[in-house]
């Protein structure tokens, strides 16, 4: 379980550039939304270890293990939940 499925998908940020404030703010936003770091760096064409020390920069809080368990399992029960 990566982004939201209601969420659109980002384009690809080119490597010759730094994103956008839109940008940035979106991969913010999408990111505190519960959007996995992995998922939103594969989604610009970037990686993890490209995306995770600017989010820090812009001031972003890094889930941690715990935080990240804790989200996957609320995804998961609310799913079952929504199931028929």
């Amino acid at each position: 379980m990566t982004a939201l499925p209601t969420e659109s998908r980002m384009k690809p940020i080119p490597r010759q550039r730094e994103p956008t404030r839109a940008e940035r703010e979106e991969l913010i936003r999408r990111y505190r939304e519960g959007a996995t770091m992995d998922a939103l760096a594969r989604e610009v064409g970037r990686s993890d270890d490209w995306l995770r020390p600017r989010m820090q920069l812009w001031g972003v809080h890094i889930r941690g293990r715990s935080e990240s368990q804790q989200l996957r399992w609320k995804r998961h029960n609310a799913a079952r939940r929504a199931a028929p």
